[in-house]
C-alpha cells in the first residue's frame, strides 16, 4: 500500500484528493492509512467497508465493486481514477497529462495511456494502449485490454449513472467509460500493474473467471448499450463455459449462480437449463453465433482501422 499512496502524493498535479476504501482488513492496513492521514489530513481521507458474515459465499468483484462505489460517492473532483492497494503509478505527470487534455477535449469521457506488468521475479510486460488517434470506445471494448488504472475519467460517468449496477469494477467500470464518450489514448507507460500467485486472479480459477466475465456479459446487455462489441469481447468465456457447463453444477460455482438470478439477460442460467430446454438451448446457439460473427467483423475492422491514413481512408469511402 506505501507504493500506492506515495505514488498519488508524488505526483506533479497536486489539486487532488486521495480516498482509501479498506474492506474490513486485518493484516495493519487500518494503522498505516491512519497514519498517512495524520500526515496529510488535507488530502487524504478513508473509510472501512464491513465484511460479510460468509466471505467465502460472497464474488469477489462485487466486494470489490462496492468498495469503488462507496469511495465515488465520497468524491469531490472532477476527474477519478482507480488504484490497488498493491499497485502504483510510475510517471508523476500521469494526472498532470491527463487533466490537460480533458480540459481541452469535452467531448472525451476518459484519457488512457499503457502500463506495465510486474512480476514478483522481477520481470516486467509492457502493454501499450491502442495506437490510432480516433480509435473507437466500441472498438476497443470489443476486443483489447488496458487495465483500469490507466484510465483518468470524468466523474460525471459515475455521477450519470454510466455504471452497471454489479460491478464496478475492472472491465465492468471500462465498459461504462466507454459508454459514455471517446477515449483518448497514449503509448506513455504511467503505470504498474503488480503480479502476485496469491490475487482473485490467480486464485479464482479459469472456469470461475469465465463464469465472472459471463456475469459482466449479461449486465451490459441489459442496458442495450454496445450490444456487438459486448458480443465479440466476451465469445471465448461463453463458448468455454457452455463446453464446460456439466462443472456449473459443483459447488464452487454456486455463489456465482445465486447472484446471477432474479436478473435478465440471465446467460449463466440459459447455459444450466440448455440441456432439459430447448428455448435455453436456441438462446444460447443463437447467442453463441452472433459472439462469433461480432468477433470476426471487429477483428477485420480494427486490421482495417489501424492501416496507414492514406489506405485508411481509401477503403473507408466504399
Amino acid at each position: 500500500m506505501p507504493y500506492a499512496i506515495e505514488s498519488c502524493l508524488s505526483q506533479s498535479f497536486q489539486d487532488i484528493e486521495i480516498i482509501i476504501g479498506d474492506d474490513g482488513s486485518d493484516d495493519g492496513s487500518i494503522e498505516l492509512i491512519e497514519q498517512y492521514c495524520r500526515d496529510y489530513p488535507e488530502k487524504i481521507r478513508y473509510f472501512v467497508m464491513e465484511r460479510p458474515a460468509e466471505l467465502k459465499n460472497f464474488v469477489p468483484s462485487i466486494r470489490a465493486s462496492n468498495v469503488i462505489k462507496t469511495a465515488l460517492k465520497k468524491a469531490n473532483g472532477r476527474y477519478a481514477v482507480i488504484l490497488s492497494g498493491d499497485d502504483y503509478f510510475c510517471d508523476s505527470k500521469k494526472f498532470a497529462d491527463a487533466a490537460a487534455f480533458l480540459n481541452s477535449h469535452e467531448t472525451y469521457s476518459a484519457y488512457a495511456d499503457s502500463f506495465k506488468m510486474v512480476y514478483e521475479d522481477g520481470q516486467e510486460m509492457i502493454y501499450l494502449a491502442p495506437r490510432p488517434r480516433n480509435y473507437p470506445a466500441s472498438f476497443f471494448w470489443s476486443k483489447d485490454y488496458i487495465h483500469l488504472s490507466s484510465f483518468v475519467w470524468r466523474k460525471s460517468v459515475f455521477d450519470e449513472g454510466w455504471f452497471l449496477e454489479r460491478f464496478c469494477d475492472d472491465t465492468g467500470l471500462i465498459f461504462s467509460i466507454a459508454c459514455a464518450g471517446k477515449v483518448k489514448f497514449s503509448e506513455k507507460v504511467s503505470f504498474a500493474y503488480r503480479q502476485h500467485n496469491y490475487g482473485i486472479m490467480a486464485t479464482t480459477g479459469k472456469m470461475g473467471l469465465n463464469i465472472l466475465e459471463l456475469m459482466l456479459f449479461q449486465d451490459c446487455l441489459r442496458t442495450g448499450k454496445m450490444i456487438w462489441s459486448s458480443c465479440s469481447r466476451f465469445a471465448y468465456p461463453l463458448l468455454s463455459v457452455y463446453r464446460n457447463r456439466a462443472e456449473l453444477h459443483e459447488a464452487a460455482y454456486t455463489k456465482y449462480i445465486k447472484s446471477c438470478e432474479g436478473y435478465s439477460h440471465n446467460v449463466v442460467g440459459e447455459i444450466i437449463n440448455s440441456d432439459a430446454s430447448l428455448k435455453s438451448r436456441l438462446f444460447i446457439y443463437s447467442l453463441m453465433l452472433k459472439c462469433m460473427i461480432s468477433r470476426k467483423f471487429f477483428g477485420l475492422m480494427s486490421k482495417l482501422i489501424k492501416l496507414p491514413g492514406k489506405v485508411q481512408r481509401k477503403l473507408f469511402k466504399l
